[in-house]
């Protein structure tokens, strides 16, 4: 293939209308689009629940309780 700085390589093989589907269902991140808080939350617990987990370690080990 040539390097041809006018017309660079496609970065990817998607489809357009399969792309532009993506954009109306999924966010940027390729998550689903949720409407209500709690379809958020229940998409997002392990991840929230990891970072409280995180924070709650962190605490501890910097106060010194964890040795």
């Amino acid at each position: 293939m040539r390097n041809d700085p006018v017309h660079p390589p496609e970065l990817a093989d998607t489809d357009e209308t399969i792309a532009r589907a993506m954009v109306d269902t999924h966010d940027h991140m390729g998550r689903r689009r949720v409407n209500t808080a709690s379809e958020a939350f229940a998409q997002d617990w392990p991840y929230i629940l990891g970072v409280v987990a995180l924070i709650v370690f962190l605490v501890f080990a910097l106060s010194g309780q964890i040795r």
